[in-house]
């Protein structure tokens, strides 16, 4: 594939929005729920325009503007937005009021923030963009379902630029439900977040360059040999072994059945590559795997790794050029993608 470019990203997540002081000073959690750090809106949207908004479309308008003005772009060619969930608070709110209210003298702005397609539509009609627009919603490969469509926009040779964004938010009911079914259980400081995260895209390297997108593979239920042939090829194909990757990031997140997973497959397809994570910063949700590649897409831009992200403590890493980010969903959906050190324009 041709590579693309990661320019820009802007999180609003459990650690100090809008920044990467996670990096040097991360906020670590003792509790199975945080919330995101919301910002003072009203520093970034128009009172008659944040007061019709939950709090996710809030935090996905103001992503989305920070990372296409930190890449210096006023237009993006396409908008790709990733969910698990969508605005789930405003789901509950309108049926709430349907079940109290005997689904009589109804709210309708509740309803039509409720679907999933409103978080990039919102995007859409507050940058004025009139491009390339879709959603993603496939639970814990959302997000990767987004960057593969970002790369596939990005060889047109009529997209230059796309923004990328996964937004996902919690709430009581959520919670509560989730407690009831006994999902997500953590333990040793594992929690649920939420994600709110925008990434520009594009073609061309420039001076703002965080990263690039060398290569990318997803794949349905296969074995361990199966994975590990496709990581070669995908090596091959960009003349590289695995001895040219400098650290891998996985999503073990303190949940022994997602996270044995992560573990008994890097025992063979990168047995002696460091093993970094993210999700004992940031939490646990479905998009969590685009706050992933920002992630690393911020240790390749700085060049280094600090001790907090690896698996194994008592190491740093400096110089870092190329890493690897592998995500999985259930054990079913797995996806590969390759990222390193950008030549900048």
């Amino acid at each position: 594939m041709n590579k693309v470019y990661i320019q820009s990203a802007a999180h609003i997540s459990a650690q100090k929005p809008l920044s990467e002081e996670w990096i040097d000073s991360p906020v670590f959690y003792n509790e199975d729920n945080v919330k995101a750090m919301d910002l003072n809106y009203k520093e970034y949207l128009a009172p008659n325009v944040a007061r019709r908004m939950g709090k996710l479309l809030k935090r996905a308008l103001v992503c989305a503007r920070i990372a296409m003005e930190r890449a210096d772009i006023e237009m993006p060619d396409a908008i790709i937005t990733a969910t698990g969930l969508g605005c789930i608070e405003n789901t509950e709110f309108f049926l709430d009021a349907m079940i109290h209210e005997g689904e009589k003298l109804l709210n309708p702005t509740p309803f039509m923030q409720s679907t999933h397609n409103t978080i990039g539509s919102s995007i859409a009609l507050d940058i004025k963009c009139h491009g390339y627009n879709t959603h993603y919603s496939q639970k814990y490969v959302s997000f990767d379902c987004g960057l593969q469509d970002a790369i596939m926009q990005l060889q047109n040779e009529n997209t230059h630029t796309v923004l990328l964004n996964a937004h996902d938010e919690s709430s009581s009911i959520f919670d509560s439900i989730l407690k009831h079914l006994d999902c997500w259980h953590f333990s040793n400081g594992g929690f649920k977040g939420e994600t709110a995260i925008s990434m520009v895209l594009a073609d061309q390297p420039t001076s703002k360059t965080l990263c690039c997108v060398e290569d990318m593979l997803m794949c349905y239920k296969p074995s361990t040999s199966n994975l590990q042939a496709k990581l070669q090829k995908m090596l091959e194909r960009n003349q590289l072994n695995i001895n040219d990757i400098d650290a891998v990031f996985v999503g073990t997140n303190e949940n022994k059945k997602n996270d044995s997973i992560y573990i008994s497959n890097a025992k063979t397809l990168f047995s002696n590559l460091p093993i970094a994570h993210y999700k004992h910063l940031f939490g646990e949700h479905f998009t969590m795997s685009g706050i992933g590649c920002y992630v690393a897409a911020i240790c390749l831009q700085q060049e280094r790794m600090p001790e907090h992200l690896f698996l194994k403590k008592g190491k740093t890493m400096e110089k870092i050029k190329r890493v690897l980010f592998y995500n999985h969903s259930e054990n079913k959906e797995h996806t590969l993608v390759l990222l390193s050190k950008a030549m900048q324009g």
